[in-house]
């Protein structure tokens, strides 16, 4: 039963995170980032709902060392906080990000981890698109996809000369990753 809830979670989040085109996806992003909170006052409301639950979880999650089962909680709002006030947040990136992680390493199906793995991928260019900061996002994007994928190493290769060429003070890791890749 977990397995079909987070496969359909997982299916719903990259119908979400995915766009027809590149100047549809910034448009689009230009006017949704407008009223940070939503674009109607019941928006904002579900937006702050959202956020305050999955933001509840998320801390006691993290208490537990992210051991214990809030994750299972936290998941669904956070979901739709990102869907609903994708730039309220720059945590709601960061804390995806981990909580993505979390799920690829837990994932037993090959399919299933795969689909975590492009999930991921595709929220690192939502907090591109949302927040800026290309180069330093990009060197987290190119470290969890040569982690993740080791086969495909010359597309790691190139996400890390991308962040490399777009950001002057990156993380000291990044250009250690870009050294190993190399």
């Amino acid at each position: 039963m977990k397995r079909i809830f987070f496969i359909g979670l997982l299916i719903i989040g990259m119908g979400f995170l995915s766009g027809s085109s590149l100047i549809a996806q910034q448009n689009k992003s230009l006017e949704a980032c407008q009223k940070i909170f939503g674009p109607t006052p019941e928006d904002s409301l579900l937006c702050v709902q959202s956020l305050s639950l999955y933001g509840t979880d998320y801390e006691q999650w993290k208490k537990s060392k992210y051991k214990n089962d809030f994750i299972d909680m936290l998941v669904v709002p956070w979901r739709k906080a990102l869907e609903t006030c994708p730039c309220s947040r720059k945590n709601l990136y960061i804390h995806g990000a981990r909580i993505l992680k979390h799920f690829i390493n837990k994932a037993k199906d090959p399919e299933i981890k795969e689909a975590y793995i492009d999930t991921l991928m595709q929220l690192y260019d939502k907090r591109i698109e949302h927040f800026g900061q290309e180069g330093s996002v990009m060197g987290y994007k190119a470290m969890d996809f040569y982690k993740y994928r080791t086969n495909d190493y010359e597309t790691a290769y190139e996400y890390f000369k991308k962040s490399r060429s777009n950001c002057k003070a990156t993380k000291r890791k990044v250009p250690f990753w870009f050294i190993i890749s190399n």
